[in-house]
């Protein structure tokens, strides 16, 4: 799972397979597209074959995020836990997360899902342990274009108006948009899914 074809497709991100030609692709859905998009059942999904000039945009998706504070890698989707490979290069830090060295320098751990995520806010530059959450360790990331670019998916939670969303919509991959942020941005929109 280091790395996953998407593509989107009217302006909707779907898991792509490519083949048996360059120009035949598959999207895949898990829950069932508008009837009109055209998309059949098939065991555990939803497909539709589509020639690739039909396709908006297609990328690698890199599944990338931050684990007790320090940067990692999904290697693999285990349903209620992931394999994570640490991205930093202090041996004796990934020891101290619980890291397992597998090899020189490469250090893996098996950890609950949800357990990789980051979050930008620039009223809360931390989070507060909360009765039923504890995201103590967990620190707002800088919104550069490389912060932006490495993550699968950017979720805009709240409108701040101190927030540059041309820069973040240009930056991030895919954008998903829960409160019409993103009504201004007139460049990039194929990436931006609002809901």
């Amino acid at each position: 799972m280091r790395y996953r074809l998407m593509a989107t497709y009217r302006g909707v991100p779907y898991e792509v397979g490519v083949g048996p030609s360059n120009t035949d692709v598959v999207l895949f859905a898990a829950c069932p597209p508008p009837e009109e998009l055209g998309f059949e059942p098939a065991t555990g999904h939803w497909r539709k074959a589509v020639i690739r000039a039909e396709i908006d945009a297609m990328w690698e998706s890199r599944p990338v995020g931050v684990f007790r504070g320090e940067p990692c890698i999904v290697l693999d989707d285990l349903g209620e836990r992931l394999h994570i490979a640490y991205l930093g290069t202090d041996a004796d830090r990934a020891a101290h997360l619980g890291y397992w060295q597998v090899d020189r320098g490469v250090f893996e751990l098996l950890t609950a899902r949800g357990a990789v995520m980051d979050y930008n806010d620039p009223y809360f530059p931390s989070l507060p342990k909360t009765r039923h959450y504890d995201f103590s360790n967990m620190r707002s990331m800088d919104l550069t274009p490389e912060c932006l670019a490495s993550y699968d998916c950017v979720l805009i939670a709240t409108d701040h108006s101190s927030y540059d969303y041309d820069s973040i919509v240009r930056s991030a991959r895919l954008v998903v948009d829960t409160r019409n942020a993103t009504r201004a941005v007139t460049r990039n929109r194929e990436k931006i899914v609002r809901c």
